[in-house]
């Protein structure tokens, strides 16, 4: 569903509140890279015991060397036979694999690659005349050649983990195994996921729907139980084919969290495509759901400019605003579009107007911390990176400190609002007592000095906090 070009900024400034999630850590997953592990495989000494039948693989020969079992353990003994046998693992634990052969191959090279998936992620190799030469301990007709899999961070949950074993460059086999959680993770459940148009700071689903534009990111918005360890992943499949660039990893999450809300987003490198397209949810390496969408033809509209440039901002008059909770007040335009996307442990105003190209945007939330210069200029640099950092020419042009003791992050970008439009951007980050607070005013670059003289001077000066009123009350 095409949404009217007049209310394309509308839904643009709605990134506010989800970005301000991101400073407030409201709750929810947060996201990561992807899992990774630093495995490094190792070969363990040659040793010779009694025969033994550990194992479920069927015997194989190759050479000299026969092979009859091929066994993952969690421990091996003094001449590498497996120890409490298994073929799944908790994510910190040592994965040890043991190969028993038939009686004493004299030469050959054994060699071992660990994989997760299509990636191979640690490799080994022994060969019988090195590590045989000088044994003199030898007990019975099979020898045990071993090797295992350290990492320095937890392995990913997944059951799609295997060993190629190689003798002398010929397969000997292929075995899995899996990492599972640990016994005191919580049963990871998502119990909730709707595809929309954007997202709250409480990861609460804006404009739920399956239609899209093609100029609009997709929002997948879910919730659920997130066991310790876990971790979520998003495919995006574009006309049946896999958008690599789109995937999308949240954990592994270093502690149990119950209903927890999570969301991802895409938007293709120059839009969707006219069709249908999938979002695939997966989770701890398991397909969960796909979820269809389509994608609508961009309607043809005219442009609000005048003369190549961006439409004209009127402000007839100002009016003094005060929040429903008290916590502030401030004077904005008579007129203009206003939206309450306030919900939970923070409050998110904006104001718009018609032409889609200026706005006033108020975000505030509680901390105990009390935040120092540096810091309220970094909050506010990543904020306005985190929600316009993927706008055509973006460009943070200067932080200062003010004499109210708030910080100014100046910046601009040209996104395309009916066309490309320049906007500067004023981003105002201040603490009063134990409350944060974001003062956005956002104008066409070519009208900014008539605008600031006018009007946006006397809108940001006219801005107070009460920060004696709770927040979420």
């Amino acid at each position: 569903m095409l949404a009217p070009r007049s209310h394309l900024y509308a839904v643009r400034v709605l990134l506010f509140a989800a970005a301000l999630a991101l400073l407030a850590a409201c709750g929810g997953a947060t996201p990561a890279a992807s899992p990774t592990a630093a495995p490094e495989a190792e070969p363990t000494k040659i040793g010779r015991t009694e025969p033994t039948k550990i194992g479920r693989t069927e015997p194989a020969a190759s050479g000299e060397a026969t092979l009859v079992n091929a066994t993952f353990a969690r421990q091996l003994g003094e001449s590498q036979e497996p120890v409490d046998p298994t073929e799944e693992f908790y994510p910190d634990e040592i994965i040890y694999l043991s190969l028993e052969f038939e009686g004493r191959p004299k030469e050959g090279v054994v060699a071992s690659e660990f994989f997760w998936g299509e990636d191979s992620i640690a490799s080994a190799e022994v060969n019988f005349a090195d590590a045989n030469s000088g044994v003199i301990f030898s007990i019975g007709e099979s020898t045990f050649v071993s090797f295992n899999l350290t990492h320095e961070t937890p392995l990913p949950i997944s059951g799609n983990y295997r060993v190629e074993a190689m003798l002398d460059g010929e397969p000997l086999g292929t075995y899995t195994f899996a990492v599972v959680p640990p016994e005191d993770a919580l049963k990871t459940k998502v119990s909730e996921v709707t595809l929309a148009k954007n997202v709250d700071e409480n990861y609460n689903p804006i404009d739920p729907t399956t239609e899209f534009a093609q100029d609009e990111a997709v929002y997948l918005v879910g919730s659920g139980d997130l066991g310790q360890h876990s971790w979520l992943r998003v495919n995006w499949y574009v006309n049946g084919e896999l958008d690599d660039v789109g995937t999308r990893d949240l954990g592994p999450f270093e502690e149990n969290l119950e209903d927890a809300g999570f969301s991802f987003n895409f938007l293709p490198e120059g839009g969707w495509p006219e069709g249908e397209h999938e979002a695939v949810l997966i989770v701890n390496d398991e397909e969960v759901e796909r979820y269809a969408f389509t994608v609508g033809a961009v309607a043809e509209e005219p442009a609000p400019s005048i003369g190549g440039e961006a439409a004209l901002v009127e402000v007839s008059e100002l009016e003094s605003f005060t929040s429903p909770s008290g916590l502030f007040t401030i004077d904005v335009p008579a007129g203009w579009d206003y939206t309450d996307n306030s919900e939970g442990a923070s409050e998110t105003h904006s104001w718009t107007d018609a032409t889609g190209t200026s706005g006033i945007i108020v975000s505030l939330y509680a901390t105990a911390d009390e935040q120092t210069e540096e810091q309220l200029t970094d909050l506010g640099t990543e904020f306005v990176t985190n929600v316009f950092g993927s706008e055509p020419e973006f460009e943070i042009i200067d932080t200062q400190a003010q004499s109210d003791g708030s910080v100014l992050v100046a910046w601009t970008a040209t996104p395309d609002i009916s066309g490309p439009v320049e906007l500067v951007g004023l981003t105002y980050v201040e603490q009063r007592e134990d409350k944060v607070s974001l003062l956005n005013a956002l104008m066409p670059a070519d009208q900014y000095e008539q605008l600031w003289e006018e009007s946006f001077q006397t809108i940001v000066n006219s801005y107070r906090i009460d920060p004696s009123v709770m927040i979420g009350q």
